[in-house]
């Protein structure tokens, strides 16, 4: 909803009383903004199929050339 419903003393009451179905209706995205809305959701809400976490791996050496890097990946956990 694009709006909330009108407490007695806002302007937007007596239309609310008056026919709370059509004050509903209008409140309610359109259909482009609906899915617009639902098309970004879905997009961040996605993972990756390449996708690692911290920690996942279990083979260094595809992505760690020096000591020091390991040593702060195994150092890390611990804090």
């Amino acid at each position: 909803m694009r709006r909330l419903l009108p407490q007695e003393h806002d302007p937007e009451y007596a239309a609310f009383t008056r026919d709370p179905q059509k004050y509903f209706l209008a409140s309610v995205s359109g259909l482009f903004e609906a899915t617009k809305y639902m098309a970004v959701i879905e997009i961040l809400s996605t993972h990756s199929t390449d996708e690692e976490y911290i920690g996942g791996r279990k083979d260094f050496s595809t992505w760690s050339a020096g000591m020091v890097i390991t040593e702060a990946f195994y150092r890390f956990p611990m804090r």
